[in-house]
């Protein structure tokens, strides 16, 4: 309709969808799946206060203390965004990325362009989302395409997205989520029934295809 009723040049006009490409995020089996190597959490966000970098890496900090080592968290939130934002957390979170119990866990790195992002998912066994609220959050429906199982913070939207195919923490409780990423470590059929049901909720529901139709 945009083409047809307003002389814009295709260079000039840019598609947000409201839904993902499946083809994009694959058939809804990461290539980490079985391979060997340390358990790899994803968290896909930018930095802010309601994003709540804090209580993961302190359930990190948990999970150190616990005597777990092989697992490594990748995230797309540093806390070196956005440098001229008010951000209360920033101090807490900078100090505990550079805790010597943290940091062998933990890979910033920064903002990843769009056209790759699906890399991150397909490299990664299982995926964190523990803001605070959210408007949508849409890289849950990212994870969900990529067939990744998630745990999410206990809020009503991301009850509303995921339904019941996710692991739910209370997000002002690092234990409780270092409860839940220990599930995963050792259940992998649990990790590969939720990855599956993510991946249907999606061909049901969030399929950018079906939208526009």
């Amino acid at each position: 309709d945009v083409r047809r009723l307003i002389r814009i040049p295709d260079n000039k006009m840019v598609v947000n969808r409201f839904g993902v490409s499946l083809e994009k995020f694959g058939n809804g089996h990461p290539i980490r799946r079985g391979q060997e190597g340390p358990f790899r959490l994803l968290y896909v966000s930018e930095y802010g206060d309601y994003k709540n970098l804090t209580t993961l890496l302190k359930a990190v900090l948990l999970l150190s203390g616990q005597g777990v080592q092989n697992f490594l968290l990748t995230t797309t939130a540093d806390p070196r965004q956005f440098p001229e934002v008010e951000i209360s957390s920033r101090q807490e979170d900078k100090l505990l990325l550079s805790d010597p119990r943290i940091s062998p866990h933990v890979k910033t790195t920064g903002p990843v362009p769009y056209e790759e992002i699906e890399g991150l998912y397909q490299e990664s066994d299982a995926f964190i989302f523990p803001s605070l609220a959210e408007s949508f959050g849409r890289p849950l429906v990212e994870a969900m395409a990529s067939g990744l199982p998630i745990i999410a913070s206990d809020i009503p939207i991301h009850h509303e997205i995921c339904g019941d195919t996710a692991l739910y923490f209370d997000p002002l409780n690092p234990r409780d989520l270092a409860e839940k990423i220990t599930s995963f470590l050792n259940d992998r059929a649990l990790r590969h029934r939720l990855g599956q049901a993510g991946r249907r909720v999606v061909e049901e529901q969030f399929d950018w295809g079906t939208h526009l139709r």
